[in-house]
């Protein structure tokens, strides 16, 4: 169920499948319905042709249900996506603390001078522009 919650779209069709023939769990086909919809929302071939045959059994009331259901269903997925990114995004970011140290590090080790590095904020005027004179700025020019 783990991976239901987390989006697998393997698992919510065998979940469909088990629910369609009640393999495991009590036979629903409302319930089938339900997982075989999300899968194919993510486009699962076989969740479709499911939920379109499980569709024929069910009545409009029944499918109001599943839609509410999938919706929190899809809510539920989508925060834990959420929660997963942030989660991804902190780790790269310590990652990166973690690689500037290291390079830092290094760079005593050879003999580097550190130089401390503050973000530089361009204007318009500060950008190159491809001309037939030439790609560089004064700033590029060799100092003697």
């Amino acid at each position: 169920v783990a991976a239901v919650l987390q989006g697998s779209v393997e698992a919510q069709y065998k979940l469909a499948q088990m629910y369609a023939t009640g393999n495991a769990v009590q036979q629903s086909d409302l319930s089938a319905y339900k997982w075989a919809f999300l899968s194919a929302l993510s486009g699962n071939v076989a969740g479709q042709e499911l939920a379109l045959e499980l569709e024929k059994y069910l009545t409009t009331g029944d499918i109001a249900a599943a839609t509410k259901d999938i919706q929190t269903v899809l809510d539920v997925l989508k925060e834990n996506k959420t929660k997963d990114l942030e989660s991804l995004t902190e780790h790269v970011q310590q990652r990166k603390e973690y690689l500037n140290e290291v390079n830092s590090e290094i760079d005593v080790l050879l003999g580097i001078p550190v130089i401390e590095t503050k973000p530089v904020e361009k204007s318009v005027e500060d950008t190159v522009i491809p001309s037939a004179k030439g790609i560089f700025n004064k700033d590029d020019r060799m100092k003697l």
